[in-house]
């Protein structure tokens, strides 16, 4: 299993009640759009969770953040 796939289930799981379709489908494309390498997808979780803490919720923001930074250093 890639990266990317195992990053946009953490996130799904996580805004999948809180969000719009819309907006879980724009940060869905945030990761689609990184590169496969460490530097881009840690940029990528830095701007979702940017996102999520501007238009939902800071703490959620947070542990979407963690986590995708645990997957992002535990895999790359």
């Amino acid at each position: 299993m890639d990266i990317k796939h195992d990053l946009k289930s953490i996130i799904h799981g996580q805004l999948e009640k809180a969000s719009s379709p819309i907006f879980l489908k724009r940060v869905l494309t945030v990761i689609e759009d990184a590169s496969d390498d460490q530097k881009s997808l840690l940029e990528a979780a830095e701007k979702i969770s940017k996102m999520v803490a501007l238009f939902i919720d800071k703490n959620l923001a947070n542990t979407i953040s963690e986590a995708l930074k645990a997957k992002i250093n535990k895999i790359v």
